[in-house]
């Protein structure tokens, strides 16, 4: 027996996906697929441009706790130690930033 299941988003104003391309020195090309859903509605500018700036912050954000603490290493599984040491990574960043 098959059931439908009916999702309402009645805020949900636009779909969207971008498509990345890497390629790091002679290494293949890789592709990468990132999907959105916003309450705003946009135009494709106004959605490339808010995608783009979201990513931005990342990106920058992320970079500064990779060089400083080496994050993307980290092999913290236990429990809660991931959360604690991002709280504490991050904590740490906006000490040394003032």
């Amino acid at each position: 027996m098959l059931i439908k299941k009916q999702f309402e988003w009645p805020e949900l104003k636009t779909i969207g996906y971008t498509v990345s391309f890497r390629k790091e020195g002679q290494k293949e090309t890789t592709c990468s697929y990132r999907f959105y859903i916003s309450s705003a509605k946009l135009t494709a500018e106004e959605f490339a441009y808010a995608a783009g700036a979201h990513w931005s912050i990342e990106i920058k954000r992320h970079w500064k706790l990779d060089t400083t603490f080496n994050e993307d290493a980290s092999r913290l599984r236990r429990q809660n130690c991931a959360e604690n040491f991002a709280i504490v990574r991050h904590t740490a960043i906006n000490l040394l930033k003032n």
